[in-house]
């Protein structure tokens, strides 16, 4: 008796399971929940739609193929977002170029190939070449590095400097001496010594200096003489203001190749429909 309810059992099942819905029709439902989580910009539901089609129905070849076009649609419309996104950023960014770019005049390079600088007005090689200051330097890519400029009656040979205000302070790492950047010359009477801090040498100098730019700074040039300056105002304003330049242009130039980008990708998509 038992042997016949198992055999009842399944046989009604089968029926059953052949009256459902088939694969095709459950790969299509699937698709027109897609579409309607689409139509609500619901983009990440209709992508887990999508993706079981492909998981469940492999074989269902028609609707595999109309998911991977919605994908492309979705994908399309999230650029187009993205594009929208960055012209309204880089309007504020040029605006923000306009404004800062007005304390500095810019310089070509010397040759082809060059980058262009922008100098700070207020540190123009003709009013400070007999002068020890901390100066900032500005390409037109946005690289930006200081430099510790000293002037005297003989040579310190420094190679770093501490930047110092009230207990609080940054020093910079070792420039080598006859180092690329730890330059010095004399013509017998003056002395002049030029250090670069690049690609990260300042050890923080350049963000303490920006962040502490309201208070009396003091800079000792560090070698195997000593010499000390309170840094001028103009100075501590031009580190600032190359910096916050420096920011502004890596900015733009990405958010004109995020743009490139974007733009690129919704032409490959637009094909696939």
């Amino acid at each position: 008796m038992k042997k016949i309810n198992i055999i009842a059992l399944v046989t009604m099942l089968l029926v059953l399971m052949s009256c459902g819905p088939n694969k095709q029709e459950r790969a299509q439902a699937l698709l027109a929940e897609a579409e309607m989580a689409m139509g609500k910009a619901d983009y990440n539901v209709a992508r887990l739609k999508v993706d079981s089609i492909n998981l469940l129905y492999p074989d269902q070849i028609e609707e595999i193929a109309a998911g991977k076009k919605m994908m492309a649609r979705i994908e399309i419309t999230e650029q187009k977002q993205s594009l929208a996104y960055y012209d309204t950023l880089l309007v504020t960014r040029e605006a923000d170029f306009e404004r800062l770019k007005k304390n500095f005049t810019y310089k070509p390079g010397k040759f082809e190939g060059y980058e262009g600088t922008y100098v700070h007005k207020r540190q123009k090689i003709s009013n400070s070449h007999d002068r020890s200051y901390i100066r900032a330097y500005l390409d037109e890519k946005g690289e930006f590095y200081i430099s510790s400029r000293y002037h005297g009656k003989g040579h310190i040979y420094h190679n770093s400097i501490k930047v110092y205000d009230s207990g609080l302070f940054a020093e910079t790492e070792q420039i080598p001496e006859k180092s690329f950047d730890n330059r010095r010359f004399d013509d017998g009477e003056d002395y002049w010594e030029t250090v670069n801090y690049r690609n990260g040498t300042d050890n923080g100098v350049v963000s303490f200096i920006v962040n502490n730019y309201d208070k009396p700074l003091k800079v000792q040039y560090k070698g195997k003489k000593h010499h000390y300056i309170v840094m001028e105002s103009y100075d501590k304003e031009a580190i600032r203001d190359a910096y916050n330049l420096s920011l502004v242009i890596k900015e733009i130039a990405d958010l004109k190749k995020n743009k490139a980008e974007a733009e690129k990708r919704i032409t490959t998509l637009a094909k696939m429909l």
